[in-house]
């Protein structure tokens, strides 16, 4: 299966999961049906090992070659779609290759969108947050990974 290729390279190169969630329908948008396909997917998926946050734009020209690479043949559907990004106390950051005016350039042609703001345990979304990220369902992945990271970082101070 083409999710668990792609997760064992992304193993490979970011270590230890320490979190991976059920695999949801998506269905916020047919945005990828041509390209990909339906039904789809999406996981999430978060590393033992915490990522500087300067290095997201790196992250994501290596997620896009695994994109490439595991695509069904030349020239074919995309088989897997990797949107990295990371969170901290604050906030939930995705990295995308698509530019809009409240994106911040990282350089190697990754931009930077803050998806969602962190309040006590509560998210908020923005104006731009993608619908998908408005849902219920992924506001409470991104908290219970927030609370796991909080709790790395209580764990490395003391």
């Amino acid at each position: 299966m083409w999710l668990e290729r792609g997760v064992a390279d992304l193993r490979s190169e970011f270590g230890e999961i320490d979190f991976q969630s059920e695999a949801f329908p998506f269905r916020f948008t047919n945005y990828y049906f041509e390209e990909m396909g339906q039904p789809l997917f999406r996981s999430f998926i978060s590393f033992s090992t915490l990522v500087d946050p300067a290095a997201l734009a790196s992250v994501k020209v290596f997620t896009n070659s695994l994109e490439q690479k595991h695509r069904e043949s030349e020239g074919s559907r995309r088989a897997l779609n990797i949107d990295p990004g990371y969170l901290n106390a604050t906030a939930y950051i995705l990295a995308t290759s698509k530019n809009y005016a409240h994106r911040i350039y990282l350089g190697m042609g990754v931009f930077a969108q803050q998806e969602l703001l962190f309040e006590k345990k509560a998210a908020r979304t923005l104006e731009w947050t993608y619908p998908d990220y408005r849902s219920i369902e992924y506001q409470q992945v991104l908290r219970r990974l927030r609370e796991m990271y909080l709790a790395q970082l209580r764990a490395h101070q003391g």
